[in-house]
């Protein structure tokens, strides 16, 4: 424990410089890949590691807040408004908390798998995670009262390090007077109770939000019973997910309240983007996308500036080729 304190004082005190490290760290794994043997393997490690330790330095972090509370008041965006409001409820927090370190490490377990046993206990793996993946939505989904799911399931990094490097030193803060105070800003303070971010789904936007859940369990489901290269298995997959995006579509239009709430735009903008990684999958990939990309990478590879983003490309292929958790989108 002692050990623990003194390493978050050293937090609290270099919090600008290890944020700076972690961000460094991260831009290190991106140009890892195609390096060396079993580069992809270690930049997914890194990337896996770094989440981890910004996890626990943003726990370390709010409880400096919350030690504070009387005498800080830190902006917070919206997402954070509504993500800690659910916080509050144990169950939700282990059950989101589970999601995130399960959504950090799959793609370095399956990587790990891959390499040490065979394709069966490899697919046999990631139905389970996609399984427990589905189930913990689900959760989530009942306990925050049928609400849209928003990605991540965990409260973002919004504190300034030197406001608690100030509250944290005594000779600096003087609470009598009220330290440093900050103030959400007027957008967000339309907004008289996190409830209110995101609303209770109704009718058909319940299925819609339930099929969106499932999706990614029905799509490996499929994979195994058809084969990763099958055009059932991937359209089975498109139409879930479409399916889902007209009926939630269909019932935010007829919504009483009106419109999507800010929060709830962002996430189905969010869902669209990922409709992006079907480019990247089986039969499509295999047929369309990747002779293009072989093509583009062919004729750019002796161009000065060109070359690099094709090298880049060649680089990042294994991953989504070869790593289902890469583009599952889930």
């Amino acid at each position: 424990m002692a050990t623990l304190a003194k390493y978050q004082k050293f937090l609290i005190k270099q919090a600008p410089r290890i944020e700076t490290v972690e961000s460094w760290l991260r831009q290190l794994s991106l140009v890892i890949p195609g390096r060396f043997e079993d580069s992809d393997f270690v930049s997914q490690i890194l990337v896996a590691v770094l989440n981890l330790i910004s996890l626990y330095h943003d726990s370390l972090l709010w409880k400096v807040v919350a030690r504070h509370a009387a005498v800080i008041t830190l902006p917070s965006s919206l997402f954070n408004r509504y993500t800690r409001h659910w916080y509050r409820e144990p169950k939700f927090k282990r059950i989101a908390l589970t999601l995130t370190l399960v959504s950090y490490c799959e793609v370095v377990a399956e990587m790990w798998i891959k390499k040490n046993y065979s394709e069966k206990t490899r697919w046999r793996f990631v139905v389970w995670l996609e399984a427990l993946k589905a189930l913990c939505r689900y959760q989530l989904f009942k306990i925050s009262g049928g609400r849209m799911l928003l990605h991540p399931s965990h409260p973002q990094r919004d504190i300034d390090p030197s406001t608690l490097e100030l509250a944290e030193d005594s000779s600096d803060f003087d609470p009598r007077t009220g330290g440093v105070h900050y103030h959400s800003n007027e957008a967000e303070q339309q907004w008289d109770h996190p409830d209110q971010l995101v609303l209770p789904l109704q009718g058909l936007a319940k299925f819609g939000e339930i099929a969106w859940i499932v999706r990614p369990l029905v799509y490996v489901l499929a994979v195994r019973r058809f084969g990763f290269q099958s055009w059932k298995a991937w359209t089975m997959s498109l139409a879930v997910d479409l399916t889902s995006r007209g009926l939630m579509r269909s019932a935010f239009a007829n919504r009483k309240e009106g419109s999507m709430t800010p929060l709830e735009a962002d996430e189905y903008g969010r869902r669209a983007y990922l409709l992006l990684y079907y480019l990247l999958r089986g039969p499509f990939y295999q047929h369309f996308t990747k002779p293009r990309i072989e093509a583009f990478c062919d004729a750019t590879e002796t161009r000065p500036v060109a070359s690099i983003i094709a090298g880049a490309i060649r680089d990042y292929q294994p991953l989504w080729e070869d790593v289902f958790f890469y583009t599952a989108g889930s």
